[in-house]
C-alpha cells in the first residue's frame, strides 16, 4: 500500500484533546493530568499507524454481509483502505484515527464538520462517566463498583483489615519459627 498520509502535515488539534484524554492517549497515565507533548503523541501515532501502511497494526471491524442481516464478516482489505481514505471523521478514517491522539492533518476536513456532526460524542469528565456507568450497572445487575459514601471510614476499615492480615502473618511466621526451633532442639537432645 502506498503512503496514505503525509506525516509532515500532522498538527496538534486542541479540539480533539477531550477525546484523546478519554482514550488515554493525551496524558502519561490514567491519574496524570499533564498533557504529553505534540511531538510525543505524533511519534506514537506514526508508530501505531505508519504512513506506508496505516492499517498494519489495527484489527478490522465487522461489516454486515447483507444490509439488514444479522450476519457479520470482516471487511475486505480494499474496503478498509477505502474507509481509511474517507475525507470525514467517520470511524476508521485517517482523520478519526488522528483525532484519537488529539491530532489532525493540515489539509484534512474542516473541524466544524466534526463539531456539527449529529454522531459526535460528548466526553464528560471521568467522574461523571463513572457515575453514569455505575448507574447503568445498577439498572442491569442491581449493583455497581461504586465509591463508599464515607471514604475516610472506608480507608480506616481497609487499613484495619490490612493490619489484621499482617498481624496474622506475623503470628503464623512466629509459630513456624518456634516449631522449627523445638525440632532443632529435639534433634540436638537425641544426638
Amino acid at each position: 500500500m502506498t503512503g496514505s498520509y503525509d506525516a509532515s502535515k500532522i498538527v496538534d488539534a486542541p479540539v480533539f484533546h477531550d477525546l484523546a484524554r478519554s482514550l488515554g492517549t493525551l496524558t502519561w497515565g490514567t491519574w496524570d493530568h499533564s498533557k504529553r507533548t505534540f511531538e510525543e503523541r505524533r511519534s506514537d501515532f506514526i508508530a501505531a499507524h505508519p504512513p506506508e501502511d496505516p492499517l498494519r497494526y489495527t484489527e478490522s471491524g465487522m461489516r454486515q454481509v447483507e444490509p439488514g442481516s444479522n450476519e457479520f464478516a470482516p471487511p475486505t482489505p480494499e474496503a478498509r483502505i477505502e474507509r481509511l481514505r474517507l475525507p470525514t471523521f467517520e470511524s476508521g478514517s485517517i482523520h478519526e484515527l488522528l483525532a484519537r491522539f488529539g491530532l489532525r492533518l493540515i489539509d484534512g476536513p474542516p473541524v466544524e464538520t466534526w463539531q456539527d456532526s449529529s454522531e459526535r460524542v460528548e466526553h464528560a469528565h471521568r467522574r461523571e462517566l463513572a457515575k453514569r456507568r455505575n448507574s447503568k450497572l445498577r439498572v442491569l445487575h442491581g449493583q455497581a463498583d461504586i465509591e463508599a459514601k464515607n471514604m475516610d471510614a472506608a480507608k480506616a476499615e481497609y487499613i484495619e483489615r490490612e493490619e489484621k492480615k499482617r498481624a496474622a502473618r506475623e503470628v503464623r511466621d512466629a509459630l513456624r519459627a518456634m516449631r522449627n526451633e523445638l525440632k532443632n532442639e529435639a534433634r540436638r537432645d537425641e544426638e
